[in-house]
């Protein structure tokens, strides 16, 4: 195997208060991040992955008594893109996160824009009462070779599972786990018959990212932990890769300095990047 990948984080916020981005790089070079912000789904464009714009909502806003979050967005074909996210109901004040259950069932839901910025509802992707234990949560899309879209995403809370779709509407949920072991937040890339997946585990504090590599994108092999937390407080979550020039790749990715971790305690939670230059296929 390769030896690790040494990614050298920037230590600027990028943007505070959110995590769990979706980055792509736009046919005239632009880069466009999507994100959670004020109760909405919202996109920020920028010329060198670097400077983003302020950001502009998507149009895709919580409904009553929801919290919405973890946008994946896939360019389909000129005029179609997709965007899968994720519902859940609001916890209440002094409500503990307790084990899924019908009455915390997160869902992954469906938007459709033509040109990237406006989108607008369509309905439940994956209904996790289903197949995951009323638990699916950050989704990540991607084409295959074959022109399928497949959606990676965390099924049942500590696991990461997939789905296909012809056309981004009717999801069939492929079978078995893709990553068992406590992983969560896909990140995958593909390449010339070669696919990479950056992902974190849910070991509380001063937790890690992984990479994991695949000839056919079912069947994964983890290999080295890469990146970890500043604090040994801290947690990172939510990888999202993209290749800003040639050879130079730029990960976004969410930290909490101390805390509960994982999301539990009252740590702010923080969207920062690291870049390595070199071969990742």
């Amino acid at each position: 195997p390769k030896s690790a990948e040494i990614w050298t984080k920037n230590k600027t916020i990028l943007f505070e208060n959110t995590t769990s981005s979706d980055t792509h790089k736009l046919d005239d070079g632009t880069f466009r991040i999507f994100f959670m912000k004020d109760s909405k789904i919202v996109y920020a464009d920028s010329k060198d992955a670097t400077t983003f714009d302020t950001p502009q909502s998507t149009g895709i806003s919580e409904s009553q008594g929801k919290f919405i979050s973890n946008p994946a967005v896939l360019k389909n074909a000129a005029n179609n893109w997709i965007m899968i996210y994720e519902e859940q109901p609001m916890t209440k004040p002094g409500q503990k996160p307790g084990a899924p259950g019908p009455e915390s069932q997160r869902n992954l839901m469906s938007a459709i824009s033509a040109d990237g910025k406006s989108f607008t509802k369509v309905g439940v992707a994956i209904d996790s009462a289903g197949d995951d234990n009323y638990f699916a949560s950050v989704p990540d899309l991607i084409k295959t070779p074959d022109g399928k879209i497949r959606m990676y995403y965390v099924c049942g809370g500590e696991a990461i599972c997939s789905a296909i779709s012809d056309d981004g509407k009717i999801w069939v949920k492929e079978a078995g786990v893709r990553m068992g072991d406590k992983a969560v937040d896909p990140d995958v890339l593909y390449q010339d018959g070669q696919w990479v997946m950056y992902f974190a585990t849910l070991t509380g504090d001063n937790n890690r990212f992984y990479k994991a590599t695949s000839a056919d994108g079912l069947q994964w092999l983890k290999g080295q932990e890469f990146l970890k937390p500043d604090s040994e407080q801290g947690a990172i979550v939510d990888p999202d890769t993209i290749e800003i020039s040639l050879g130079k790749w730029r990960m976004f990715f969410g930290e909490m300095a101390e805390g509960e971790g994982q999301m539990g305690g009252p740590a702010q939670i923080n969207l920062y990047w690291a870049d390595f230059e070199g071969e990742i296929f």
